[in-house]
């Protein structure tokens, strides 16, 4: 246990991902894929109609 707030299965940290290579890592992007639709909508958009369902 090394109390740094950092779980110990991960001994060398955490890498966060950036899935689409351009802008911010993935946990603060909208749109984590760069395909202008923002992800809270195509994650929740089962008609696709561009309103999460």
């Amino acid at each position: 246990m090394s109390n740094d707030g950092v779980n110990s299965a991960y001994p060398d940290g955490l890498t966060p991902v950036n899935t689409d290579g351009t802008d911010e890592v993935d946990y603060p992007d909208d749109d984590t894929d760069n395909d202008l639709v923002p992800d809270n909508n195509e994650g929740n958009d089962f008609n696709f109609d561009g309103i999460p369902d």
